[in-house]
Order: C-alpha cells, then structure tokens, then sequence
C-alpha cells in the first residue's frame, strides 16, 4: 500500500479541516489502516463452495458440521479479503492525489472508500449479530446461524445492479431478486443514530464534488484570480493550490479518518468469528483449519 511522502503528510497536517470525524489526522489515520494491512498474512487461494447442498450430500454429523464450518470459514475469508484489497486500491488512489498534488483524484477515491465502509459495516453487523446467537444457541441450532452466514456472504458476494449472465445484451437488467444490490444510500439508515446525520452530510459533500456539480466546478478554478475587478470566473489547469488542498481536506479529511478507523475495526472483529470457525473446524475435523 502507498504511503504519503514526508513533506506532504507533514503539509497536510498543517491544515485544520472544517470538519473532523476523531482526535486522528488523516497521516494518523492511515497509519492504522497501513498497519493493519501490512499484517495480514498471504494465505492459500480461498476456495468457498457455490453449491454448498452437493458438497453435504451424503455428509453426517460431525463430517457435515466441518464442511459447513471450513465453507463458512473460506466465505469469511472472501469477505475479509476482498474488503482489503479495495481499501487498499483506492486508499493508494487518495495517496496518489496527495503526493501527486493531483486533487481533484481524492473525493473520487474517498466516496468509493466511504461506500466501501457502508457496505462493510452492514454486512459485519449481520454477521456478528448471527454469530452471537450461534455461540448462544445449542449445537443443533448453532448450525442454522453459521448456514445462514455463509449463505448471506454468498449473496453478498453476488449481488449486483446489472445481470452478470448477459451484461452486454438485451437482458442486462434482468437481475434476480435473490442477487439485487442495495442502493448504497438506503444503507446510512442503518448506521447508529450518532453517525447518520454526518455520514449523509458528507455522501452529499463527495457527490457534489465527483459530479459536474458546484462542488466540482470549485475544484478547478482559479484561485489565484478571484480578485480580479470585475470578478470572473477562471480555470486552472490544475487543481494544486494551497486552496484546493483545504478545500479537498475540508471534503475529503472527516470521511477518509472515519472510514479507514471504522473498517479496521469491523475487519478486526470479522478476524475474532473466523477465528472461531477455525476452532470449529479443528474441534470436529481433529485437524487444522485454512487459516493456521
């Protein structure tokens, strides 16, 4: 993952946001997730069954428990993992933008991030609630929460906006209900009460300034001639200027610390359930599991 150069963390720092989301500047933040990254192990490819009833067919007692619990496991491992590797992409596009002083890059990178948290945070909800009932719950029950997190990861990892069977031709719309992605926006009334009004504020902030919109528009200006008498309007050919740098912090500063803390922290709790799945695995299989 790309780090930000000395200077510009040091320019950056230097700069008070109007808007910030933790006591963590955005260097501080990024360092938490660059750490967490940075320790996570490579590991085997991650196998998770598509068809989960033809791997149990024929599978009793403590056979069927291990392939569901090892089939569990690998679905968390894809969920885990894929939500890494895009917070990494996009968080090397922001570093990019900052190092590169290439600023009107980072709102776009910094909205797919705080999607990505959006997305993250509802399914980890749904995932921990499952699993409190699970450790909760009798063994013959405790199986019907571990199915049915694996079959929510399923769906998560196949949900989509368009119909992946024919996306090129006239039946690209036709997706299956069972598949259907939420829209991102309906996800924000999921967060606690604390955070909804915020989060919203700054979806708004980073739309208005991804779209063609005045947010936009403020990000290619001419600084520098705004004094012109009479006042017009010019455009930079870049958007490197000390005011674009606030500008994009004031945008980008609050949502990009919020983001990077908050899904480090649900990735580290999804680490804490898939560490109980392995402890499944081992326990009723008497051998080790995909992530030893």
């Amino acid at each position: 993952m790309k780090r930000l150069n000395p200077e510009v963390a040091d320019t950056i720092s230097r700069f008070e946001p109007r808007a910030k989301a933790s006591d963590h500047s955005i260097p501080d933040a990024l360092d938490v997730l660059a750490h967490y990254i940075s320790a996570q192990q490579r590991r085997i490819p991650i196998r998770p069954t598509l068809d989960l009833e033809a791997a149990l067919s024929g599978k009793r007692d403590r056979a069927f428990i291990v392939v569901l619990l090892r089939d569990s496991l690998a679905w968390l491992r894809f969920f885990h993992e894929s939500v890494v590797a895009r917070a990494s992409l996009w968080t090397d596009e922001v570093v990019s933008g900052f190092n590169e002083a290439s600023y009107a890059r980072i709102p776009f990178a910094t909205r797919a991030l705080l999607e990505l948290f959006l997305y993250t945070f509802d399914t980890y909800r749904r995932i921990y609630n499952l699993d409190e009932k699970a450790r909760s719950a009798a063994p013959s029950e405790a199986i019907a929460y571990q199915w049915e997190t694996r079959d929510l990861l399923l769906r998560q990892a196949r949900a989509a906006r368009i119909n992946w069977d024919d996306p090129f031709g006239p039946e690209w719309k036709a997706v299956r209900e069972e598949v259907k992605q939420t829209n991102v926006l309906s996800l924000i009334s999921k967060l606690p009460a604390e955070d909804r009004d915020q989060v919203e504020r700054w979806y708004a902030l980073l739309s208005d300034a991804c779209h063609p919109n005045f947010g936009s528009i403020l990000l290619s200006l001419d600084h520098d001639r705004f004094n012109d008498d009479p006042l017009t309007f010019a455009f930079a050919e870049s958007s490197a200027s000390a005011e674009h740098l606030q500008l994009v912090l004031d945008i980008c500063g609050a949502p990009l610390c919020f983001s990077w803390l908050q899904t480090v922290s649900f990735l580290q709790v999804i680490d804490a359930i898939r560490n109980h799945y392995g402890e499944g695995v081992r326990r009723f299989g008497n051998g080790t599991s995909d992530d030893d």
